[in-house]
């Protein structure tokens, strides 16, 4: 491996963990993560920023070690983490990797800014502030979602005076990971190492991250639960917090949908259901997770 002055002797992909990269184990020290997609250099320099900067304020991650372009292939390179990835704990430990996740957000949620360059440069929106405008303002005669029969006018209208209301809302952003789950961690006896931060952005908190963490999917009731304990949220503050979250997590997935159009992301239609499910639920007075 010429890229760190190594001999290869053994490679294995890795696969069943996620669909965007393509991860090769290589002689059993090294994860290196590939994509022909050339913007993917900002992602790698992303999570790069994101994992030093987590890193020094005591949460466990690999380390990025190099970056670089070959053969048309953007690369990134990190030390190996030997133990079992989170998805294959039993119970008890998924139990207690959830509630390490909630205190490791706790800190890093205070991370008021991703300080690299490139990533600045790229951001969809400047602020919330600016999110939440973006997304009122594209609720409109000309919005796909209406023309194209995804939301009818009172679903529309809805999702509009919705999203409204956080106009005057108070509350704080800072770094969200945008994906915690045990199949991003590495467990072993040494503890819950945090991995693949593409996801990470600065956004509301600890609003959107909580939201996506109740409607992924990844955690059950118990689960949840445990993230909030080890995050510090009681369940008085969760109740006075829960009507917000339900607002952010309509802001997040409408947002996700119109990076997708302006991106022209091929499975849009991924995200034209989640956008139709999660203000059907308004519509229906229910709660979106």
């Amino acid at each position: 491996m010429s890229e760190l002055g190594e001999e290869v002797f053994s490679i294995k992909e890795i696969v069943g963990l996620g669909s965007v990269n393509k991860v090769f184990d290589v002689n059993d020290n090294y994860i290196i993560r590939l994509n022909d997609e050339s913007q993917k250099a900002i992602e790698y320099k992303k999570e790069t920023w994101c994992i030093d900067k987590v890193s020094s304020i005591g949460i466990p991650s690999p380390k990025a070690i190099k970056l670089g372009l070959k053969n048309g292939f953007v690369y990134m390179i990190q030390n190996k983490i030997s133990g079992v990835n989170g998805k294959n704990c039993s119970s008890s430990d998924k139990y207690l990797i959830w509630e390490n996740l909630g205190s490791y957000a706790s800190n890093f949620h205070r991370i008021e800014k991703i300080e690299e360059k490139a990533v600045e440069d790229n951001e969809f929106h400047a602020s919330w502030k600016h999110r939440l405008d973006y997304n009122i303002g594209q609720l409109n005669k000309n919005d796909s979602l209406l023309n194209n029969g995804i939301l009818d006018s009172e679903e529309h209208n809805n999702a509009k005076a919705e999203l409204s209301k956080l106009k005057n809302i108070d509350v704080k952003s800072g770094l969200i990971h945008g994906d915690l789950c045990p199949r991003n961690v590495i467990f072993n006896d040494s503890g819950t190492f945090l991995i693949d931060w593409g996801l990470a952005e600065i956004n509301v908190v600890p609003h959107i991250e909580l939201g996506i963490v109740m409607t992924s999917g990844e955690a059950n009731p118990e689960e949840i639960e445990a993230f909030k304990k080890g995050y510090g949220i009681t369940q008085l503050e969760f109740e006075k917090m829960e009507p917000e979250i339900n607002l952010f997590n309509l802001l997040h997935r409408l947002d996700k949908y119109r990076w997708a159009e302006e991106h022209d992301v091929e499975n849009i239609h991924d995200y034209e259901q989640k956008s139709e499910k999660l203000i059907g639920n308004y519509t229906n007075n229910e709660l979106v997770y």
